[in-house]
This record gives structure tokens, sequence and C-alpha cells, in this order.
């Protein structure tokens, strides 16, 4: 079954949109870095490998069914943070963001009835919820710990692989 230009656009828009939350992750791995807390640092470099193999396999899966994936422009990241915590309150808004956009995918292929596309997607659907709850527990102990806390947070975060 042929994808539709709707499912097309879509998908390749989602690519991009892990590209893009790849680069936010990146950036805020280097303030991380910056700041000295190299296991924060760490653990958004993970988030960023994570978000470039997740547009990946969206590329590879436009391609086994017969599509060229598009390369668009992602929108400038920021590069100015507040706190940890908020730092972490962002990603979570994006993450939910990111929840958001793939269920629209996951709809459209339901609407469609593009089965592989729904079964292909509905596991970033599970994931997204992985995600948000980790975003959300990390959020929960940054705000129990306060500043004092943080070094040793710091030290845990360093562990993720």
């Amino acid at each position: 079954m042929k994808l539709s230009k709707k499912l097309i656009d879509k998908i390749n828009e989602q690519l991009n949109y892990e590209q893009e939350s790849a680069f936010i992750y990146l950036s805020m791995m280097y303030e991380f870095q910056s700041r000295s807390l190299e296991g924060f640092a760490n653990w958004m470099k993970a988030q960023h490998n994570e978000e470039i193999a997740h547009a990946a396999e969206m590329a590879g899966f436009l391609l086994e069914r017969g599509v060229r994936p598009l390369q668009q422009s992602i929108a400038e990241v920021p590069n100015k943070f507040g706190s940890v915590l908020e730092i972490f309150e962002a990603a979570l808004k994006h993450e939910e963001e990111v929840t958001k956009r793939i269920r629209a995918i996951v709809d459209l292929a339901i609407e469609e009835k593009d089965y592989n596309a729904e079964s292909f997607f509905r596991k970033y659907i599970d994931e997204q919820a992985e995600e948000e709850a980790t975003f959300a527990s990390i959020i929960d102990k940054l705000k129990l710990s306060g500043d004092a806390g943080i070094l040793f947070m710091d030290h845990g975060m360093g562990k993720r692989q």
C-alpha cells in the first residue's frame, strides 16, 4: 500500500521535529556542561542520541515504503536557559508536544487504514508515555531536593547510558 501524500508530509514533519528535538537536547547538554553539571549533560546527550535514532527510524520507514525522506529547516533552538528545574520543565513541555504530534500521525494512519504506519508509530506513543513520566519524575526530584540536592542528582544522572 502506498502512503498518502498527507501521511508522507506528517511523517516527514515528525522526522524533522525529532531532529529539532535532538538539537534542543544538545543545547541543553552544552548548558549543563558550561555549569560543570556533567551528569545532567550526559543525560541530555543520551536524550539527543535517542532523538537522532528516532529520526533515522522514521526515515527508514519512509524508505521501506518507497518514499525518499525530506530534510527541512528546523527552528532555531534555545541557547539561554534558567535553572536546572526550568530546563527540565521546558523539556517536559517539549515531549508533550512530541506526544501530540505522534498521536496525530497514528490518528491519520487509522483514518486512512494504513495499518503498517499505525503499527510503526504506536511504539512511539508507548515510548512517549515513558518519556513524559521520566521527565515528570526528574522534575519532582528537583523540586524536592532544591538547590542543595542538584549536585547529588547530577551524580546519579551521569549513570544513564
